[in-house]
Formats: C-alpha cells, structure tokens, sequence
C-alpha cells in the first residue's frame, strides 16, 4: 500500500493465512475454491473495466486487518471474532453503499 501498489493480492494472502491458520481443511479448501471472488473489489473493478471504484479503501482495510491480526496475536479470539465480523459487516457496508451509488446514478443517467 505505501509503494502504491495495488493491494488485492495481499487482502486475500491475509485472509487465507488466517484460514491455514485455523488448522480447517475444509474452510482453507473453500476459500482456495472461491479465491480472490470472495474481495469484493476485485469483483467491482472487473465490473467497472479496471477502474478501482473505491480507490481510498486500502487504509481503512489496513487499519480493520490490523485489528484481526493484533486479536489473534494477543490470542483472544473472542476479540479476534468480534474484529473480523466487524470487518466483513464494514466491507459489505462499503460495497452497498457503492452498489446503490452506482445505481442511483444509472437511473438519473436513463441508463
């Protein structure tokens, strides 16, 4: 992220050393299985011809991811649970507030 890089390919290393970390096959495998889909970023920027449409989210994503890893550093995984919903419920946050955005816009546009 400060090499100004793009930074899926670190969210998803992230999440998946969290799931090799939970020492569940089955939960690694699916991961694995729906990869980098599972960003919705990734998926939004497919969508919008390569364009990043939340170009600004990379610090708050840090900042959540942080958050998760300091909790299982600290190995208090009701904390840990607690930082990676709130994770999720902000980032499906993030997404819709996009997605209505961009619908709204669609509709003022007639398309």
């Amino acid at each position: 992220m400060a090499q100004g890089q793009p930074t899926d390919e670190a969210d998803f290393q992230f999440h998946m050393a969290i799931a090799t970390a939970t020492n569940n096959a089955r939960f690694k495998s699916f991961l694995e299985h729906v990869g980098r889909r599972m960003i919705p970023r990734v998926k939004f920027k497919t969508m919008m011809g390569g364009i990043d449409p939340l170009p600004n989210r990379d610090q708050p994503i840090l900042e959540e991811h942080r958050e998760i890893a300091d909790a299982i550093l600290a190995r208090d995984p009701e904390k840990a649970r607690e930082a990676m919903r709130r994770h999720l419920v902000t980032g499906i946050k993030r997404y819709r507030a996009l997605t209505v955005r961009r619908s709204t816009n669609q509709s003022k546009s007639g398309g």
